[in-house]
């Protein structure tokens, strides 16, 4: 059993070895969950012990996120959000700017296309506000088109926000939401990333952090999207990870509904509205 000061160590430890580029599968235990132990275990038969442990280094990484204002959550802490535990591959490490427990609260997603269209741009202003009626925080990617504005709404009536980024919090992506992400964490909101200071975006964070948005919510909304839609994923990720999926109803032949129309062939509510 460890204590709290080696706690502390090992998740500074983590951070460092991913910013190293060890995949986090590499340091689940045997029930494919993350714990302390397997977290040690792995630094001490790579190597990364040894220069981890060293409390100047863990000194100097730890006080770079807390000038940031970046509170680091390990998947094995009180903190970390008891949904996301559930999902079959969650994070070991969760970076978050902003009030950390609106993670435990309840939770919605908001997802849609890039291109948005005036339907779903109508389906957002109905949707967002009635969520935040009902008391829950709203959750999308701060990607371009819809994403953008569930965030934007959902600060415009008063409701806290939840920001999932496929990249570090210390390079915020897209960089034209730099501004948008500021106001999240101003309004009460935080900002959510798995990945540490110092690593590049890749592509395949993006189907990753739509696991996030997913695993963090009691439930996802679509308000559009088309057949081949990379914001088909989130909802797929929610099914299989047996969250409720709604989708704005839609018509075939609208711009942007074959993918609505396939989501609820497999089993996808229509939200009414």
């Amino acid at each position: 059993m460890v204590n709290f000061k080696e706690r502390e160590l090992i998740k500074w430890q983590v951070v460092e070895m991913l910013r190293r580029g060890v995949k986090r599968i590499e340091l689940q235990n045997e029930k494919g969950q993350f714990d302390e132990e397997s977290c040690l275990k792995f630094a001490v038969c790579s190597g990364g012990c040894e220069m981890a442990a060293v409390g100047d280094v863990v000194s100097k990484i730890s006080e770079q996120y807390q000038k940031a204002g970046v509170e680091v959550v390990a998947y094995w802490e009180e903190s970390f959000p008891k949904l996301l535990k559930e999902i079959p591959d969650p994070p070991v490490l969760l970076f978050c700017k902003g009030d950390v427990d609106l993670l435990n609260t309840r939770l919605a997603g908001v997802i849609g296309s890039r291109e948005m269209s005036n339907r779903g741009r109508r389906a957002v202003r109905k949707i967002v506000p009635k969520l935040t009626e009902e008391g829950f925080g709203v959750v999308s990617g701060l990607a371009i088109g819809t994403d953008s504005f569930v965030h934007e709404t959902c600060l415009f009536v008063g409701g806290r926000t939840v920001a999932v980024l496929p990249s570090p919090l210390d390079m915020i992506y897209p960089r034209r939401n730099q501004g948008l992400a500021k106001k999240i964490i101003e309004a009460g909101g935080c900002l959510v990333s798995e990945y540490p200071r110092g690593v590049a975006v890749e592509r395949k964070n993006f189907l990753e952090r739509n696991r996030v948005v997913a695993g963090l919510c009691e439930r996802v909304i679509v308000t559009e999207a088309s057949k081949y839609s990379g914001s088909i994923s989130t909802p797929n990720f929610a099914l299989d990870q047996g969250r409720d999926v709604w989708c704005y109803p839609a018509r075939k032949g609208e711009v942007n509904s074959e993918g609505i129309l396939a989501l609820i062939e497999d089993g996808a509510g229509e939200i009414r509205i």
